[in-house]
């Protein structure tokens, strides 16, 4: 058996093409920073706290390889799901086929939101990540466990849990609900058609109880830069998971506009680079302690050094242009792509590798 770590923390991508090793670079931040940080465990392979990272890409390659010449199928998608997809279905499904970058990855990302909405793709990426989660643990001899979900992964894992811990409550026994999710530039109240619902009915929700909510800790973080999460935020309202939010248990690190050091501040490499991200991933990952894990004063030592990469300057020089990029009704996807095709025309000269 292979040594079994104390943390295992499993890894979920968001939208685009992503092939294996696809979170490296958000690891290698991560890893750097919790020496930065003088975090209390160790971090890598056959450490104390291990990266897992899970790859569910195949399952819309192969959706669009049986239907590419059967857009119309996303068109069958329920009324106000996403408003205006139909128009545009072809090209997306067209688009999702490649790998993103400034120049497609609005039609792509949004390719794969609209494949995973239909009910052929959802259930089969939900079940997989399930299986994968439970043999994964279960091999390790179910050591503590979080997750890291960036994007859509964050919409995909809250879908699974929300299933996994209706169906069957003993899975609060075995193999437990993990210590921690971690969102990154999360879109579960972009996606959502009824937010008042999903909130009230989810047991996503973070709680120090062992058999209630989906997690013990549960943060958020979103850029006010990122497109994704600027235009519709994550902002649970006082009913989720019965005051879940007031609880202690849910956290919310302010990241600032900026906080900007490439194109695109939707990457996940993006936001792990930030210190608030690392700091407040490695203050709650290990479940809960008497004393935070991290020095506390190296926090301040690591923004200092952070801000001298970051784009400032020219995000000085942008904000007049992204307050008129700001949209009043999100529900005409065309409006949207259009918008967002206007905000990465501005990133441009951010050619940092994200």
């Amino acid at each position: 058996m292979p040594n079994t770590p104390r943390q295992l923390v499993f890894l979920l991508h968001g939208m685009g093409e992503h092939s294996k090793g696809w979170s490296k670079k958000g690891v290698d931040y991560l890893t750097k920073g919790a020496k930065t940080l003088k975090f209390d465990y160790t971090v890598g392979a056959d450490r104390e706290v291990e990266f897992i990272e899970l790859t569910y890409g195949r399952f819309f390659d192969d959706y669009l390889k049986d239907y590419e010449n059967h857009a119309e199928a996303l068109s069958k998608l329920p009324v106000g799901v996403i408003n205006g997809l139909p128009d545009f279905s072809k090209a997306i499904v067209k688009a999702a086929k490649t790998s993103p970058n400034q120049d497609n990855m609005l039609v792509t990302h949004w390719g794969d939101v609209a494949l995973y909405a239909l009910a052929l793709i959802g259930p089969q990426i939900r079940d997989w990540i399930k299986l994968q989660i439970e043999e994964t643990l279960l091999q390790r001899g179910y050591p503590e466990w979080s997750v890291i979900a960036h994007s859509l992964g964050a919409r995909v894992i809250h879908d699974t849990l929300d299933e996994w811990f209706t169906a069957n409550p003993n899975a609060y026994m075995v193999p437990g609900k993990p210590n921690l999710l971690l969102m990154i530039g999360n879109v579960i109240a972009l996606m959502s058609r009824d937010r008042d619902v999903m909130w009230r009915d989810t047991l996503v929700y973070p709680h120090t109880d062992m058999k209630r909510g989906a997690c013990f800790k549960y943060v958020n973080v979103d850029h006010p830069m990122d497109p994704f999460t600027w235009v519709r935020s994550f902002d649970p309202m006082p009913e989720w998971g019965d005051g879940a939010a007031s609880t202690g248990s849910f956290f919310e690190p302010v990241l600032k506009s900026s906080h900007l050091t490439c194109w695109n501040p939707h990457a996940f490499g993006h936001y792990c680079r930030n210190p608030l991200t690392q700091a407040a991933f490695f203050r709650h990952v290990m479940g809960e302690r008497l004393f935070s894990p991290i020095d506390e004063e190296q926090l301040p030592k690591a923004m200092e050094k952070y801000r001298k990469a970051t784009i400032e300057g020219g995000y000085l020089n942008l904000k007049d242009q992204f307050e008129d990029l700001k949209l009043g009704d999100i529900r005409e996807l065309k409006k949207f792509v259009e918008t967002l095709k206007a905000y990465f025309e501005v990133l441009e000269s951010f050619d940092e590798d994200c």
